[in-house]
């Protein structure tokens, strides 16, 4: 998921963009995530996402999401390019 920090933290409407959703679509079935489940735990309205302190080296922000079930983090468009391009390989290895 991609969305600029600012917008998490500073502002009362987050926007998150999920890169791929086909592919990722494709993982989170191949590892028994429910679609429709995992959208209400990481687009769950009305509820303030809470980050976390890590060592990033990228100086990224990590969140929970609302139910705790999943992480979520902040990525440059550099860094979703190369996720992007890795995927294939990623998706062969499941």
């Amino acid at each position: 998921l991609v969305s600029p920090p600012h917008l998490l933290l500073h502002s009362d409407a987050a926007a998150i963009e999920e890169v791929a959703p086909a592919l990722f679509s494709q993982i989170r079935e191949e590892c028994g995530v429910e679609s429709g489940g995992y959208a209400w735990s990481v687009a769950h309205r009305g509820f303030k996402l809470v980050a976390f302190a890590t060592n990033s080296k990228s100086g990224e922000t990590f969140f929970f999401s609302h139910d705790g079930r999943f992480i979520v983090k902040t990525i440059s468009d550099k860094e979703a390019g190369v996720l992007v391009r890795m995927l294939p390989a990623y998706m062969a290895h499941l």
